[in-house]
């Protein structure tokens, strides 16, 4: 009957070939170091992605639209205006038919990586041209914004779904002759509730500049992302009257919608592959960009990779309470991997960490087929099926 077992799981081998991956922030590296490069690529003819487990994408035909977007970051500070920050960045906020400077910070809390808040430094615009009365002016004082946006929910794994709301105010001054209004308090708040949930997991291949056979598998999770966000404005403590926003291109309880497809994987700070979409239905991409990181892994590096060896487990089959080896083709011998045994449920049965190359340190494991999976300090990971006799 054991070998019965054995042969079952082994003809079913294509339904856990591959298992989904956890992130966390450990595996998640947004520091100030951290640059991330995008390419956007044209949707013309492009599917969306078919959600559910043990997928196998393949977006290698995107065609590249335009140069490399690429975004730095700098550092929080010593003292940055929001506790917490490990990293921020330049980030024009729209305010009608205006474009105030701030700067976001972002960092690291329970719940995931967030966009804890913005610094907004004092500044004027005229209203002159809308209003044809000279000294007319919006002023925007200096002021701290909190924020708390949630930016990816962490520990991210196949069955994460994270609901967050946030609201965030920002207070300026309006000077409007004809109203009669002289710095008088205006409000603006922005009410947003973000839903992330992973829609699937498997692998992704994209399109790498320079090589014709694009990316390798990259093992992956989608997040799908639906934003809701409406906004308020107040006037003197009071709803801003409609002629008013009108003249600064607004409208009182105005709702805006996102919704995008992200893939994530682990040891990087940015998406492999993201899209939005016009509606909620996530029929068709209305955008698109890939990762143009140097770290993707190639297609034919991959190739030379699992022909040298790839993951090897040795005695393979084992017999129970038998002490089991790793090693991962190249990488020197003695560098520590960290391995994780799953069932063919799934589940985490195992998990260690052992030098590469020598004896694990595991518990005796029931007779069946399991999932070896050892991931290298460098990020070099490969999976092995492993039988336990």
């Amino acid at each position: 009957m054991k070998h019965l077992f054995t042969a079952c799981l082994l003809a079913s081998s294509a339904a856990y070939a591959q298992s989904p991956i956890t992130i966390t922030a450990a595996q998640y590296p947004a520091t100030a170091a951290s640059v991330d490069r995008f390419q956007l690529a044209t949707v013309t003819g492009v599917s969306a992605p078919t959600k559910g487990a043990n997928q196998t994408w393949d977006y290698r035909g995107l065609a590249p639209q335009g140069s490399v977007v690429v975004s730095t970051y700098a550092s929080a500070g010593t003292t940055p205006p929001f506790a917490g920050s490990n990293r921020s960045y330049a980030l024009p906020l729209a305010l009608g038919p205006f474009t105030v400077n701030s700067t976001a910070y972002e960092g690291f809390d329970a719940v995931g990586f967030t966009q804890l808040g913005t610094a907004v430094p004092a500044q004027s615009f005229s209203l002159t041209a809308t209003t044809g009365f000279p000294g007319d002016v919006l002023s925007v004082p200096a002021q701290n914004i909190a924020v708390n946006l949630l930016r990816l929910p962490l520990p991210l794994t196949s069955t994460t779904r994270v609901v967050r709301d946030s609201r965030a105010v920002s207070n300026s001054l309006l000077t409007v002759g004809l109203l009669g209004l002289s710095q008088a308090p205006f409000r603006y708040v922005q009410r947003i509730t973000t839903v992330d949930s992973v829609a699937g997991w498997g692998t992704v291949r994209i399109p790498v500049a320079g090589s014709a056979a694009g990316s390798a598998p990259i093992q992956v999770l989608l997040v799908q992302r639906r934003v809701v966000q409406q906004d308020s404005f107040y006037l003197n403590g009071q709803p801003a009257p409609a002629i008013l926003l009108g003249a600064l291109g607004q409208a009182q309880g105005n709702k805006t919608y996102g919704f995008q497809h992200s893939f994530f994987r682990q040891n990087a700070a940015q998406e492999v592959l993201g899209f939005s979409y016009a509606t909620g239905s996530f029929a068709a991409p209305a955008a698109a960009r890939y990762s143009a990181e140097t770290a993707i892994p190639l297609a034919a590096t991959a190739a030379r990779e699992v022909a040298a060896g790839g993951l090897t487990a040795w005695p393979n089959p084992a017999a129970r309470g038998q002490a089991l080896s790793f090693a991962l083709a190249m990488v020197a011998p003695a560098q520590p991997l960290r391995l994780t045994l799953r069932d063919a449920l799934g589940r985490v049965v195992a998990a260690t960490v052992a030098p590469n190359g020598s004896p694990a340190s595991l518990p005796a494991l029931p007779a069946g087929l399991y999932l070896a999976e050892a991931e290298a300090a460098d990020g070099t990971r490969f999976s092995r099926r492993v039988v336990v006799e």
